[in-house]
């Protein structure tokens, strides 16, 4: 474990509280933040770090971090968002980012102070809603929307509208499922 790579390095027996406390602190951040910051408090710190001193120090650093350690996520290509295309509620269909299932979209699924949580995309479907092969899955949903909108732009003529039957043959022909909710 590597929070006892922390009290080994400064010396320190835990007690069952603090490892309790401590592995709190770890849960909350991706493995490879949680490596980088022990790391760093390890080679950095002149005495035993607090949890408020590992997570300023985690916070500062997130932005820097690349997680090459980890396996790049087909669903969403490690970014955390699966795009999703809706029915429209108007005229276009629309393009949402859901929370994927991996490390990254369970970050996005948590509300912060700037944003509500994201809503994860396996909660709507039960499989990828597109079947795709080979190619990552956002570029994939990304080439199937702009194709839905370009044979919009060419069907469109004056006043008409697209019906939802229009969507519906597009989102078929590329295999895909419609979600129940918009």
């Amino acid at each position: 474990m590597i929070i006892m790579k922390l009290f080994d390095a400064f010396g320190r027996k835990p007690t069952r509280g603090q490892m309790d406390v401590y592995s709190e602190w770890a849960e909350k951040h991706t493995e490879n933040a949680v490596k980088k910051t022990v790391e760093h408090m390890i080679g950095n710190a002149t005495k035993f770090p607090s949890i408020a001193e590992l997570s300023n120090f985690a916070k500062l650093s997130k932005k820097t971090w690349t997680d090459y350690e980890r396996e790049k996520c087909w669903f969403c290509d490690s970014t955390g968002y699966i795009p999703a295309i809706f029915k429209p509620e108007v005229i276009l269909p629309i393009l949402k980012n859901l929370a994927c299932k991996c490390a990254d979209g369970i970050d996005r699924q948590k509300p912060s102070d700037r944003f509500h949580g994201v809503r994860p995309y396996f909660e709507i479907f039960n499989d990828t809603q597109f079947q795709v092969e080979g190619q990552d899955y956002p570029r994939r949903v990304a080439k199937i929307h702009r194709e839905m909108m370009r044979k919009y732009n060419e069907n469109r003529e004056g006043d008409w509208k697209p019906s939802v039957e229009f969507w519906e043959g597009i989102i078929s022909e590329n295999s895909g499922q419609q979600p129940q909710i918009s």
